[in-house]
This record gives structure tokens, C-alpha cells and sequence, in this order.
């Protein structure tokens, strides 16, 4: 899992290439180009390190392809995100999950689905991933959210 974390700060190496290297049984060295194998090799490991430390201090959490709690419906996509970092407790997305996703400005229609669509799901028990919008919009989502819900 830190292998993966490391590969993401290897110069030469993007998502798609760490994504041709990080298989479900393991590493697939041999997805490596020349270049990329000198960049692996020449590597300062030691800066997987301070990366895990600054993580540590943040209080932030990550998760690889490798670890249990990563999303198996992610890896069943092309472009399945080879590290997913996170704040808070991770395993809440084991749940049913309902994503909502909006623009930099709430709209009126934006509102009327939130309303709309939101308040049955938090009574079925479903997680409501809000991310950033949860502070954007708090006001929009104060009256949705109860003691029950469930936001990340």
C-alpha cells in the first residue's frame, strides 16, 4: 500500500502508468518502460517517508487497490484512482452510498432535487457523500440533516 503511495511522487510515473503497474494480485513490473524502471530505481525512498509523516500530522488516511477497505466497485472501472485519500472514518462508504454532485453556485432546481431526493434516502440509512458541497451549501443541507444522517 505504501509501495503505491511512493509511486505517486516517483518523477516520470503518472496515474496511468502506476495503474498498468498496480495489478489486483500484485505489481506488474514488467508494464514498466525503461525510463520509468531508472526512475523507480533512482527513487529516494526516503521521501515515501516524510509524505507518510506530513499524512500523519494532517490526519490524513489512504487507501490502494491493495487494502480492504478500497472500493471494489473502483476497481471495476478503466480509470480506477490508484491511491484515494480521505479524513474521518473511511469505512462509512462499506455503506449504501448516494453521491451529490453540483456546481460552484447552488441554482433553485439544485435545491428542489436536493430536498426532493435527499431527506428518503437519509431515512432508508443511506451515506450522503457531499464532500466540498457540504460546506459550500451547509445551509442548503442544515434542514436535510438530522442526528441519524449521515454525511462525508
Amino acid at each position: 500500500s505504501e509501495i503505491v503511495l511512493g509511486l505517486l511522487i516517483v518523477s516520470g510515473l503518472g496515474e496511468v502508468s502506476i495503474r498498468k503497474l498496480v495489478q489486483k494480485d500484485g505489481l506488474n513490473l514488467r508494464a514498466l518502460k525503461k525510463d520509468q524502471e531508472i526512475a523507480i530505481a533512482n527513487f529516494d525512498w526516503g521521501e515515501l517517508g516524510k509524505m507518510l509523516s506530513l499524512l500523519k500530522v494532517k490526519d490524513i488516511g489512504f487507501v490502494t487497490p491493495f487494502d480492504e477497505l478500497y472500493p471494489e466497485g473502483l476497481k471495476e472501472i478503466v480509470d480506477y484512482p490508484p491511491v484515494l485519500f480521505y479524513k474521518g472514518d473511511f469505512s462509512i462508504l462499506q455503506e449504501s452510498c448516494f453521491s451529490i454532485v453540483g456546481t460552484r453556485k447552488m441554482t433553485s432546481y439544485g435545491r428542489r432535487c436536493v430536498e426532493k431526493f435527499v431527506p428518503p434516502l437519509i431515512e432508508k440509512d443511506w451515506v450522503i457523500e457531499v464532500g466540498s458541497l457540504k460546506k459550500r451549501y451547509s445551509k442548503q443541507f442544515r434542514p436535510l440533516a438530522s442526528t441519524q444522517s449521515k454525511f462525508c
